[in-house]
């Protein structure tokens, strides 16, 4: 079935059920689960019970002007930039910096999201659920080409071993 609005990814990477309201509307969302929901442009609430268990509802308004993605509490998720193309400005468009992460040391350009915010209009390329390409077609002018591509912290490693075998 279609529907109109813009499409908002909803992530639960955590061990427990995610219960929620998106402007009202009760959702739940098992452990390890992705969802995906249309939302009108404009102006909408997500809330959920705080973590404390006090029964006092975190309430976060957001404004939808084009696809989203909502994340559960205490979620981790990193931007990991790679690049296409022509290697030789490699050094210069892309920031690489040793990263650690499950006593493993990797050299990449990532930044994370800020794991207070759970709202988050996508400025990536490539999101959850999503692989980066093996090969994309650059532009005549173009000799390489930057993409960014969102991970769930847990899956960073599994996807740098596959993406490395590829290259």
């Amino acid at each position: 079935m279609f529907s109109c609005g813009e499409k908002v990814l909803i992530d639960n990477s955590g061990q427990e059920t995610w219960v929620f309201q998106l402007d009202g509307a009760t959702h739940r969302l098992e452990p390890g689960a992705i969802s995906e929901i249309r939302l009108d442009a404009g102006e909408h609430t997500l809330a959920f019970p705080s973590p404390s268990g006090s029964g006092i509802d975190t309430l976060i308004p957001f404004q939808v002007s084009r696809e989203m993605f909502l994340h559960a509490p205490g979620s981790r998720y990193l931007l990991w930039k790679d690049l296409y193309g022509s290697q030789a400005k490699r050094n210069t468009l892309l920031q690489e910096q040793e990263f650690e992460w499950d006593s493993v040391l990797y050299k990449v350009d990532v930044s994370w999201l800020d794991t207070n915010q759970m709202v988050h209009t996508r400025d990536w390329d490539y999101g959850i659920g999503e692989s980066f390409d093996e090969k994309i077609v650059l532009g005549s002018h173009q000799d390489e080409a930057v993409k960014v591509r969102l991970l769930r912290i847990e899956a960073f490693a599994k996807e740098y071993q596959k993406r490395a075998a590829r290259n």
